[in-house]
Formats: C-alpha cells, sequence, structure tokens
C-alpha cells in the first residue's frame, strides 16, 4: 500500500467516504510525524482539497488537518500559525477572494477551526492575528458557538484520545496493523467510539473553563464598582453591587463541585483555586463596604444570603473537598 503523504491524502479526503476514515487520517498523522518536513508538505498539499469545489472533499480535509493539530504537535503547530496557510483559509473566507463562493457548512467549519486554534494554541500569535482580523472586517461575528470543544484550551497534548487507555490502544495497532477488512472496519469503529469520548469530556473541560472565566468575570466587576463605591454613592450603584455578590454567593458552590471533580494536578486546578481566592476576598470587601456605608434610606434590594456574613471557605479546605472527592 503506498503510505506516502499524497497518497494517504487521497484516501482520507475521497469524496466517496461514506464517513470519516480514521485508518488513513490516523495513518496521514503518522506519516507527518515521521518525516522531518512533514508538517510544512502536509499543509501545502492539504490546502487544494480544503479549497476543491466539493463540498465533501473540503470538509474531510479540514478534519484531517484538526486530526494533525491533535496529533503532529508543536512543529505541526508552528506551519499551521503561519500566514503562508492562514492566507489560504482567510481567502475562502473574504468575498473578495473566494468567500462568495464557499459553502456555508465549510465557512461555519474553518471559523469554529480558527477560533479553536486562536484559544489552544495561544504560542501561535498569528493565528489570533487573522482571527482578529477576520472579526474586525465583520467576516466572524459569535464566538460564543464558535469553539470546537475537541480542542485542549490549555496545553494541546498529542493523542490523548487515542492513547489514554493502554488495552484500548494495543487492541487499535493490531486491528490496524492487519490486512483483513472486517479488522479495518473494527477499527474505524474504535477509533470513532474513542473520539466520541474525547469529545465529551473535552465538552465538559470547556464548559467548566467558561464557568470559572464567568466567576472571574464577575469578581472583577464586583471588584471594580466596591473600589468607587462611598457615601456619596447612589442607591442605584448599591443595588447593583449586592446584586453582584447574590450571584456570586450562588457560584461558589460550583467552584467546591468543579474541584472535586479536578484531580490535584490537571491543568485548570490553579484557576479554581487562584479564584476562590479571589472570591474570598471580594466578599470579604463587599461585608467591610456595607459595614462602613450602611443604607441610610428604604431597602430596595434583593435581599442578601446569610450565609454572606459566614466564614468563608479557604483554598485549603478547597483542596480538602478535591481529595474528598477522589
Amino acid at each position: 500500500m503506498d503510505d506516502s503523504l499524497e497518497a494517504l491524502l487521497e484516501k482520507a479526503t475521497n469524496p466517496k467516504n461514506t464517513y470519516e476514515d480514521w485508518e488513513f487520517i490516523m495513518a496521514f498523522c503518522d506519516r507527518v510525524n515521521s518525516q522531518a518536513d512533514g508538517p510544512q508538505i502536509a499543509l501545502k498539499i492539504v490546502v487544494p482539497k480544503i479549497q476543491h469545489e466539493n463540498e465533501k472533499v473540503c470538509l474531510l480535509a479540514l478534519t484531517l488537518v484538526e486530526a494533525c493539530v491533535k496529533n503532529c504537535g508543536h512543529k505541526f503547530h508552528q506551519e499551521l500559525g503561519k500566514f503562508r496557510f492562514l492566507n489560504e483559509l482567510i481567502r475562502l473566507i473574504s468575498p473578495k477572494y473566494l468567500g462568495n463562493k464557499t459553502p456555508q457548512p465549510v465557512l461555519k467549519r474553518i471559523k469554529e477551526l480558527l477560533y479553536s486554534w486562536k484559544i489552544g494554541l495561544p504560542h501561535e500569535k498569528k493565528i489570533g492575528e487573522a482571527y482578529e482580523m477576520l472579526k474586525n472586517q465583520g467576516l466572524i461575528f459569535d464566538e460564543s458557538v464558535s469553539l470546537d470543544p475537541t480542542l485542549e484550551t490549555r496545553a494541546p497534548k498529542p493523542k490523548v484520545a487515542l492513547m489514554e487507555n493502554p488495552k484500548q490502544s494495543e487492541m487499535l495497532r493490531r486491528l490496524l496493523a492487519s490486512k483483513s477488512p472486517e479488522d479495518l472496519r473494527a477499527a474505524n469503529r474504535l477509533i470513532r467510539d474513542m473520539v466520541r469520548r474525547d469529545e465529551k469530556r473535552m465538552e465538559k473541560l470547556q464548559k467548566r473553563i467558561e464557568s470559572v472565566e464567568l466567576i472571574q468575570n464577575n469578581i472583577k466587576l464586583l471588584n471594580e464598582l466596591l473600589a468607587h463605591f462611598n457615601s456619596d454613592s447612589r442607591e442605584q450603584e448599591r443595588v447593583l453591587i449586592e446584586e453582584l455578590h447574590n450571584s456570586l454567593e450562588k457560584q461558589r458552590p460550583s467552584l467546591f463541585k468543579m474541584a472535586s471533580e479536578v484531580k490535584q494536578d490537571e491543568d485548570g486546578m490553579a484557576d479554581i483555586l487562584q479564584t476562590n481566592d479571589d472570591l474570598i476576598r471580594v466578599l470579604d470587601c463587599f461585608k467591610r463596604k456595607m459595614e462602613a456605608f450602611p443604607r441610610t434610606g428604604p431597602s430596595q434590594a434583593t435581599d442578601t444570603p446569610p450565609s454572606s456574613t459566614a466564614t468563608l471557605p479557604t483554598t485549603n479546605s478547597l483542596q480538602g473537598a478535591i481529595l474528598g472527592g477522589n
């Protein structure tokens, strides 16, 4: 079997494929990793497929690129982050070039991937620059629906989905090495199953990251409002501060829940602990401000939860929750 990058590309992006053929996709990734100039050649030959007139070929090519992002490491990320490749994607989005001819599903997928790479590969600055340029031109709008949940947003690790279970990895290796069509079909089914499980795991990770960011943003806003709050502040400002405070009080249990679900050395634990410390400080600041500048007129705010005057949990207690949850 011809296992050159060109041959594997043709098989992985064959429009007659009824589904994403992970046998050839993973073989392509392995070939990229085995050649010193693999990343450069891979992106060069995949561009015509991404810009192909057949929509299915375009989407299969984009799936192939994303598989390489997850499995081919830093050298591939460096090539991906060069304008030489990014400009080819921009051509497909911009109406000045091919944007008016690009099918909507392909446009949507490119935008999703660009946003995912911007978040997941922050060290590749040109990806972020390309994305922001398209955003400023009004060619990309709602970021909140654009993130591909299967991409690690912190320090992507190659081949995580396929290598977490040693038994499955060994079974997959044997199936892919077999010449039996039935074994190859079984390998495809196994890969699709592992990818689906990894996608669910990454979706859960992304929701956790978004929840922590929401709490961090509320903490920052409350800190800013409290910094300017004094005896001359209007009632509306007090009401807004109290509403933010109540919202953060309600979000506190979610930090404990997230901490119990994250391993001690897992990416994201430091953010959870830091957010908890920041939350403790801002709630304490709120209490002191309200005591220093009590309301003089009738209350118009929502009731403050009794827990706001209770002892706040420390980082050590969060770590206790972590140890108790694992």
